[in-house]
């Protein structure tokens, strides 16, 4: 009986040992948001462009600060900021378009989902701009938008009402009427639309001018990207217009674009939540705005990270975080202008 009795003991003791051992472990644990800064960062699928840049990303954050950033994917990017608004992810990337709808509660003809307002987002910084454009092979011939018309694209992928707009909008300038001039083929994401290219199953399609796919394809096909006039651009329609920007890309910005290319490009950012911590925020845009040079080896995708028309538009479309205003005031960037957006969009916003 002494024996069990001094067994039980024994047991007693290592357990109350091992309960304080976890406990000092527990408290030594940085929370979600705080200064130890455990973040989740929400982005598309594996696969797709958004999902490569979001690793590259987190991954120098996580080597240039003390944040330790992990990814998760979603199908869609609504469904990512709704997992933000749930407190279930802490930041992620999204497009201009899809972070002031949500914001501000707004339906459009992109945003036919938005149910509600959701006016805790904030942004971080403005992230990589997507540029995209119609390509095809030298093969099909097609040299101009309106010589899609007859032919079989690709434009519409699950899940982005931006990408779709966009490219109706240039189709129907260039006099072809979406869902009557043409035989669209379905792709699950952008990199599948290029593979289906380069294999000739579509004889063009509207995609991003980056990622690994693009690259693939044109180690085997040359790519021919029709031109898209300031003309055309003039003549979309406003709502269109809202959620890009129209920019003209140098000769030889990617490999085999052999002249000057106009391209639209949609805006995208770092949304966060305005309960995340001012700190944990300040790190990711210091990180990212002091090593940003580093990712330009990884592709020409990551050329506009951490340069200041696109770290700080003029005209960002929802309020920025506390953490990145001390960032930008630091580096001489929060100007009297952007105080004064940021009164305006905060005062926009849903009581």
């Amino acid at each position: 009986m002494k024996r069990i009795r001094c067994t039980l003991s024994a047991v007693c003791l290592a357990v109350s040992v091992m309960l304080v051992c976890l406990s000092l472990a527990w408290a030594q644990t940085p929370p979600a948001d705080k200064g130890g800064q455990r973040l989740i960062w929400f982005t598309m699928m594996p696969g797709s462009e958004q999902y490569t840049g979001a690793v590259a990303v987190t991954h120098l954050i996580n080597q240039h600060s003390s944040a330790k950033v992990i990814v998760r994917p979603y199908a869609r990017v609504i469904a990512g900021q709704a997992a933000l608004h749930a407190k279930a992810v802490d930041l992620g990337d999204t497009t201009f378009s899809n972070a002031y709808h949500g914001c501000y509660g707004l339906k459009s003809i992109v945003h036919p989902e938005v149910e509600e307002a959701w006016p805790e987002l904030r942004m971080a910084i403005g992230s990589v701009p997507l540029w995209w454009g119609w390509m095809t092979r030298p093969d099909t011939g097609i040299k101009r938008i309106q010589d899609l018309k007859g032919r079989t694209i690709n434009y519409d992928i699950p899940g982005q009402g931006v990408k779709t707009a966009a490219a109706e909008a240039t189709l129907r300038v260039a006099g072809i009427e979406p869902g009557k001039d043409f035989k669209h083929i379905g792709a699950d994401n952008p990199p599948a639309a290029v593979k289906a290219l380069g294999l000739k199953k579509v004889d063009a399609v509207f995609a991003p001018f980056r990622g690994n796919m693009i690259t693939e394809v044109m180690a085997t096909t040359k790519l021919v990207f029709l031109p898209f006039s300031p003309q055309m651009y003039a003549a979309m329609v406003p709502e269109a217009k809202m959620t890009q920007i129209f920019k003209e890309l140098p000769a030889g910005y990617i490999k085999g674009m052999d002249q000057q290319q106009y391209v639209l490009a949609l805006m995208t950012l770092i949304v966060t939540r305005k309960d995340v911590s001012e700190e944990s925020i300040y790190t990711v845009v210091k990180a990212i705005m002091e090593h940003a040079r580093e990712l330009d080896k990884t592709g020409p995708e990551f050329k506009e990270w951490g340069v200041k028309e696109f770290a700080l538009p003029a005209e960002f479309p929802i309020p920025v975080h506390p953490g990145a205003i001390r960032y930008f005031k630091e580096a001489g960037m929060w100007t009297p202008a952007a105080e004064a957006r940021q009164q305006e969009r905060l005062a926009k916003l849903p009581k």
